[in-house]
């Protein structure tokens, strides 16, 4: 009923569109594939997967954007992707996947004067900084952007996608303050009449570099009750919160990003411990749990990230990066909690909208590792065609 009521929204605010002095922009990129995988020995459901796989694919990304004489806007993004096949290398079987085709957004854009404007439909709004691990971004079915001067920006985030009850839609009002080289934002999480989370990030430019933080305090909405079959819930906390440190440096051919996240709900190392020997213990047997439950960056309370890229000038066409991803423990024996996902990449633009991508990825850590125990997979190469359009 909710999408019913969207789709003729949608329709309606179209019919005011001036189509007669319009402008649309098409344009997205098309992609495809080939991944082998190569399964983890110490994934903790590891007689669940198969040894060897290999796998090919093809998708792509494609944007509508129209806008008319009265600065009206219509944004479409739709995605599709579609594993070709599955072959796995300990037996025979082949599997085919459908088409996965999702809307990622669908809004239109009204202006009703120079300081304010109202976005209605499927929107993600990122309210977060960070480039590893925001927990900012809010998805929106209404917001309201006011600018109230050139400092000081206010708005509105309503998201009604999981509301069947007026009492149920979430509000996101935010503040957006910016002062040279200093930007500051605030904002609150409203949810059935109780403010159920808040936060903040700032940035701070210093020529080439970039300084910026998150945080956000978020109350337990018990879980323990909705989700009892839980094996990752801490009970005994009522509200969490994160927070984010970050630095980037960004020249014409080279760029690195620092970034350091601490979860305050994430398991410390004896908590950590303890979770793996009940899996191994008890009747803990389905890897089905581990997938339904399992967040990323959410296990233990701190992650780093570090990430290079590089172009050589003689060789413009050409560009290279790698990144790392660490899992921490650093109050008790380093080297037995920590795990990490190693990442580089080789990219060659054969002309101005084709480019040939080669990826690798590989993890690994310690005998109680995030990572290396909760990953199916240990290594992972994938080349990929990119055409942009």
């Amino acid at each position: 009923m909710m999408k019913s009521r969207l789709i003729f929204l949608f329709i309606l605010f179209l019919v005011f569109l001036d189509i007669g002095s319009n402008a649309i922009e098409i344009y997205g990129d098309i992609y495809s594939g080939i991944t082998y995988s190569e399964c983890n020995g110490e994934y903790l459901f590891s007689h669940s997967v198969k040894n060897e796989s290999i796998y090919s694919y093809i998708g792509g990304n494609f944007y509508i954007h129209h806008y008319d004489s009265n600065f009206n806007q219509f944004y479409m993004d739709i995605e599709f992707k579609n594993n070709i096949n599955n072959i796995t290398f300990t037996s025979d079987e082949k599997d085919t996947e459908d088409l996965d085709l999702s809307l990622r957004q669908c809004y239109i854009v009204i202006p009703r004067s120079l300081r304010s404007i109202f976005y209605v439909g499927k929107k993600n709004k990122n309210l977060g900084v960070a480039n590893y691990f925001s927990s900012s971004e809010n998805p929106a079915i209404f917001e309201w952007n006011y600018i109230h001067s050139p400092a000081v920006h206010y708005g509105l985030v309503v998201d009604l996608s999981q509301s069947e009850e007026l009492g149920q839609i979430h509000y996101v009002p935010y503040v957006d303050f910016q002062h040279n080289r200093l930007n500051l934002k605030g904002f609150v999480s409203i949810r059935e009449s109780r403010i159920n989370s808040g936060g903040f990030n700032w940035t701070y430019q210093l020529d080439k570099y970039q300084f910026y933080g998150e945080g956000l305090i978020k109350k337990k909405t018990g879980n323990n009750v909705s989700e009892p079959d839980n094996i990752f819930l801490k009970q005994n906390e009522e509200q969490y919160y994160d927070i984010v440190l970050g630095c980037q440096y960004i020249d014409d051919n080279f760029s690195v990003i620092l970034e350091y996240l601490y979860h305050n709900n994430g398991f410390n190392e004896f908590e950590q411990e303890g979770f793996f020997n009940r899996i191994q213990n008890t009747d803990i047997k389905q890897p089905d749990r581990l997938k339904e439950y399992y967040q990323l960056f959410s296990f233990t309370k701190n992650y780093f990230g570090i990430a290079l890229s590089y172009s050589p000038s003689s060789l413009s066409d050409l560009s290279m990066g790698i990144s790392t991803i660490f899992s921490l423990q650093p109050e008790r024996d380093f080297s037995k909690y920590m795990s990490y996902q190693l990442s580089p990449y080789l990219q060659y633009a054969i002309n101005q909208n084709l480019n040939l991508k080669c990826s690798y990825s590989y993890i690994n850590g310690g005998e109680l590792g995030e990572f290396n125990k909760l990953s199916e997979w240990q290594r992972r190469t994938n080349l990929s065609l990119n055409y942009s359009f």
